[in-house]
Formats: C-alpha cells, structure tokens, sequence
C-alpha cells in the first residue's frame, strides 16, 4: 500500500533550541522558558532568603502585565502555586482582577482579588526572562 507518508510537527517549544541560559519549568503541566541573564544567575545565588518572582496579570479597565520580585515570607497569595525557578528563586503566576474599574477615583494600588481558579491556568504566559542590573531585579514575561 502507497501513500503520501505523514509528517508530524515538533512541538512549537521543541522546534527551536532556547537561548544559553534558558530553561524550562512547568505551571500547571504548561511549559514555561525561563531566561536567567548570568548577572540574574550570581545575584540568586547570593540571596540570603528565598525570593519569588511574580508574574502578576492584572485584568481591569485595561490589562496590565508586571513582573514583581518579592522575599519569600511577603509574596502575596495565588491559586496557583509557585515553582522552582533557580535555586533561591520561585516563579509564581498571579492573575488578578479588579475590585472596581475606575482608575480616575482610585489611588495607590487598587483593590484587587485572585481570579478564580478555573480559568486562572488559561493565561499561564510562554516565557519569562529575568535580569539583575544595578542591584535591581528587571524582567518580562509574555506570550
């Protein structure tokens, strides 16, 4: 029997290599490329404390998409639970949404509640990449 032979796809994250310094981890089972710049990589290793690094969504009026660093013992809480990053480092995936949407009215930061777990691992991001630059963390993370 002929036939036109069937072609499989790699997998979009198998087909190309990750860039030195990347790796991946998993959220929910949802793959996750995780790039640590060498400076990123000295700076965790010279932590004294644990940190974790917040990949904070915010649904309002308008989405926003921050990437925030904590101390362990202050991180705020999410339905999702934080993963290994990089020894010292936790990667937490925090979708949030707002308690009102009137950014004229509000100040400061406002006031915000956890989406709800059923729908929260929908918008797990692809890629998150982190930096440490003049005794600052800096990062992004997307889709």
């Amino acid at each position: 029997m002929t036939g036109t032979p069937i072609q499989t796809r790699p997998a979009r994250d198998m087909a190309r290599p990750l860039p030195e310094g990347s790796f991946t981890v998993f959220l929910r089972g949802r793959p996750i490329t995780a790039t640590l710049t060498p400076r990123a990589r000295r700076a965790a290793e010279a932590l004294g404390a644990a940190m974790v690094v917040e990949m904070e969504l915010f649904f309002s009026c308008l989405l926003r998409k921050r990437l925030r660093f904590h101390q362990a013992d202050t991180a705020p809480e999410s339905v999702l639970e934080p993963v290994e990053l990089y020894p010292g480092l936790s990667l937490l995936f925090r979708p949030i949404v707002a308690e009102v949407c009137n950014i004229d009215t509000v100040e400061g930061e406002p006031p915000v509640r956890t989406m709800p777990a059923k729908r929260a691992d929908a918008f797990i991001p692809k890629w998150v990449s982190i930096d440490h630059r003049s005794g600052d963390w800096v990062g992004e993370f997307g889709y």
